[in-house]
């Protein structure tokens, strides 16, 4: 028999335990099984915001065709000098995306890229689902769930680096930016590609 147990209290301190206390936060209108977005000022490190998910855990997602399921969160992470209320809408809408398709979006995976900016005022127009360079190792999953959830960092990239990863595969992207160093809170960054 396949088990399966969510509890919201659980993703929340997992958060908290990994990046500190949200200074602020919102969420869609989703009654009890509403999706929330917190802001988490200086994550990874300092002049850095991050925001993260709780509540898209809370569905099993599809990993694809005889892999069977997972339970997801989001994390974003930007310079302050970008809207915090823009982030917390895309990513929202991501949860939304996500949703609607009932997939998990897994390393290496891309959406994008759209006709238009992910955030009003910004270059990049795609999302990357990155392995967790600068993050703690501990935040990237959440064990206190049944399917544990995956803690998925959506990196933003441009519509060339995206194309870019669909000829040649993440891992050729991800040595791209180890070799390159790029700015990636940098939401205005030049491409690597």
């Amino acid at each position: 028999m396949n088990v399966t147990s969510y509890d919201r209290t659980v993703i929340v301190k997992h958060l908290k335990e990994n990046l500190g206390h949200p200074d602020e936060g919102w969420s869609n209108e989703g009654g009890p099984d509403r999706i929330r977005v917190a802001r988490f000022p200086d994550q990874p490190w300092e002049g850095i915001n991050t925001f993260a998910t709780d509540g898209l855990s809370s569905h099993l997602l599809s990993m694809g065709q005889d892999v069977g399921t997972a339970r997801m969160e989001v994390l974003f992470a930007a310079y302050p000098r970008y809207s915090s209320e823009a982030i917390a809408g895309f990513v929202l809408s991501f949860c939304d995306f996500v949703l609607s398709k009932h997939w998990a979006f897994v390393s290496g995976e891309i959406v994008g890229p759209y006709k238009w900016p992910i955030i009003e005022g910004v270059e990049l127009n795609a999302v990357y689902s990155a392995p967790f360079t600068y993050f703690e190792d501990n935040l990237h999953f959440c064990p206190g769930t049944s399917p544990p959830t995956v803690i998925c960092w959506v990196l933003p990239i441009h519509a060339a680096e995206a194309a870019y990863i669909r000829k040649h595969g993440h891992e050729a992207f991800d040595n791209l930016v180890e070799a390159n160093d790029p700015d990636l809170w940098d939401l205005n960054r030049e491409s690597v590609v």
